[in-house]
């Protein structure tokens, strides 16, 4: 993540449900890239925008729209939000 740390996300049951069945994968990478057992590179989402033709879309558009809905829709703390993001730490000013 952007501030080096490991970046840690509670998880629904309903998200445990959907991971269950990628335990029997033996990986600790949710997302593999081509190689197993090693994470998607940055480029990855990059590319399958290119590839499926989405023109005047971002990667970090993602990050963008996120934040604004957290702020806009969901009222979230602006310290939450950014945590979210991994733009600042539990001990960050």
């Amino acid at each position: 993540m952007k501030t080096g740390d490991d970046n840690r996300v509670p998880l629904t049951d309903a998200m445990l449900e959907i991971l269950e069945p990628l335990q029997a994968l033996q990986s600790e990478v949710v997302f593999e890239g081509q190689k197993r057992h090693t994470p998607l590179s940055n480029m990855s989402m990059s590319m399958l925008l290119r590839r499926v033709g989405v023109d005047g879309v971002t990667v970090h558009g993602f990050r963008f729209t996120f934040r604004d809905w957290a702020s806009e829709v969901a009222n979230a703390p602006r310290e939450l939000a950014e945590m979210s993001l991994s733009h600042i730490g539990l001990n960050s000013p």
